[in-house]
């Protein structure tokens, strides 16, 4: 019966990891056009110069999640319930002390420093879009931290399909939010929020 239902798990996790990548390098075609059209060649460097900060702060995870995903199967194969809770609880709080860091970084950046010295075209981006935009870009991006504990619980808990579908999900919800919004000419700030919000809401849900 273990057997069968594991199979049966890996199947779901195969297809549905397929149609999440499929869903995902959709959204990147079509939204980055529309980016690009609502934003205009400046604004659009400005906003990839933003993604590329968080592209940077990706790696904070010290390799946590895959350790969790691990001790969590460990547990679970040992029906030890106090032990996955005590592993839950310990990612939750690590992660939220990354989140807590990223969060004070970004406010430090955003007083102290001019983000228009780090985009080449940014002096035809008014100020306030660009360092706006940052400030969602990054906070979403501390929140997700917490958020991506999902990922590794479902993972131990061999449930990767639910995983595949929630961001199969959320980026049809990225692709209906912008494309709403390059129609009502959106800035930086709210491309921002919809290109990493659905993603980070979802699995903060989850």
């Amino acid at each position: 019966m273990h057997d069968t239902r594991r199979s049966r798990r890996l199947k779901l996790a195969m297809a549905s990891s397929l149609l999440s990548k499929a869903g995902g390098f959709g959204a990147q075609v079509m939204t980055l056009p529309l980016i690009l059209q609502g934003l205009g060649t400046p604004g659009y460097a400005a906003f990839i110069a933003i993604s590329a900060l968080i592209a940077w702060v990706g790696p904070l995870g010290f390799g946590l999640l895959p350790a969790l995903t691990r001790e969590l199967a460990r547990a679970t194969a040992l029906d030890d319930a106090d032990l996955e809770a005590r592993l839950v609880g310990a990612a939750l709080w690590f992660m939220s002390l990354l989140a807590a860091i990223i969060a004070a970084v970004t406010l430090a950046v955003f007083h102290w420093s001019d983000l228009r010295s780090l985009v080449g075209a940014a002096p035809q981006v008014p100020a306030a879009a660009l360092q706006f935009g940052f400030l969602i870009a990054m906070g979403i991006t501390a929140i997700h931290f917490v958020g991506s504990t999902s990922t590794a619980m479902r993972a131990g808990y061999q449930e990767s399909h639910v995983t595949n579908l929630l961001a199969f999900t959320a980026n049809l919800a990225v692709v209906f939010g912008i494309v709403i919004a390059t129609g009502s000419h959106g800035s930086i700030p709210v491309y921002a929020a919809l290109l990493y919000g659905p993603m980070t809401a979802i699995f903060v849900a989850d």
